[in-house]
């Protein structure tokens, strides 16, 4: 995992964003799937503007969801990452609200592998999303 981020100092620096599109299914059956897939073009592209300074790694998972791999010296740096995207997402010229969930999981403390990473930044992808719709957020 480390010969992506050579000059990281340890294994504890790398951490793993999932995310997710809130309110894409509204997208694509208001809009069309053709708007759908330019809504993630410009997800893409946001992630890329923010993500890619910073020494990030940026994958499509699948569907609307997306992955960062990232080094970051604190969870500070993370957090503030994860609302440069919103924020970067909410400058967006499209006539829908553009927004991402983000759940994240940190290298070490028993997540030691690619699974444990995948499926604790999925967890915690999923805890955001419940206290988004338990605050009425629309998400779906």
């Amino acid at each position: 995992m480390l010969s992506l981020f050579p000059n990281a100092d340890q294994a504890e620096d790398v951490y793993l964003l999932m995310m997710d599109a809130d309110g894409f299914k509204q997208i694509n059956d208001r809009y069309g799937h053709v708007e759908g897939d330019h809504a993630l073009q410009v997800v893409a592209t946001a992630l890329k503007d923010v993500c890619s300074p910073a020494g990030g790694f940026i994958a499509r998972y699948g569907g609307d969801e997306f992955v960062v791999l990232q080094k970051a010296a604190a969870e500070q740096d993370i957090m503030r990452l994860c609302a440069a995207i919103n924020d970067e997402l909410a400058r967006a010229e499209v006539p829908y609200l553009l927004r991402m969930s983000i759940g994240y999981a940190r290298v070490g403390d028993g997540v030691d592998t690619w699974q444990d990473l995948l499926r604790a930044a999925d967890a915690e992808l999923y805890r955001v999303k419940y206290e988004k719709k338990k605050a009425g957020v629309q998400i779906r």
